[in-house]
């Protein structure tokens, strides 16, 4: 084998050597070029969260300016068009048919004999602030419409949507 390249064993290791030096001269270079793309990636990045954070903080502003402007009314139309389930808006027209037929006063007793599923109902208008309730001296609560609880009962009439 010496025979065919004499000088082989000479130069193998030498070449070896140059191919090594050009190879790791790249692989750095390449790394340099990920490292450059990728640090230019996170700038814009920066760059795009910066622009939204601002911008969330502008809107937040906004926002708390139209609350400002807002009437109670509007704010009340706001939460009622956010109720979505009919079946808690039937109910509430339900409860307010009862509290005027007898004459805009409820008491606790009354609520439970004639509104089938009465705790869901009462814990619906209860939390959206629609009624009150007072405790009377006898230890039974009073049940009454809130200006709130009116307001809805006019927006679910005018929708047309009757207690069922």
């Amino acid at each position: 084998m010496n025979s065919v390249c004499p000088n082989m064993n000479k130069y193998l290791p030498l070449v070896h050597v140059w191919a090594h030096r050009i190879h790791l001269e790249n692989s750095f270079q390449r790394q340099e070029a990920y490292d450059l793309r990728n640090l230019e990636y996170e700038r814009q990045k920066t760059s795009l969260l910066t622009k939204k954070a601002e911008q969330k903080v502008k809107q937040s502003i906004e926002t708390k300016k139209i609350d400002k402007v807002q009437t109670q009314e509007e704010k009340w139309k706001e939460e009622f068009d956010q109720i979505k389930r009919q079946d808690l808006l039937h109910a509430f027209q339900r409860l307010v048919a009862v509290l005027y037929k007898h004459g805009g006063v409820l008491y606790g007793t009354q609520v439970e004999n004639y509104l089938p599923n009465s705790s869901a109902i009462m814990a619906f208008a209860g939390t959206h602030d629609l009624i009150s309730t007072e405790k009377r001296e006898s230890g039974s609560p009073i049940v009454q419409l809130t200006d709130k609880g009116k307001y809805f009962s006019r927006l679910l009439a005018d929708k047309g949507i009757a207690a069922q």
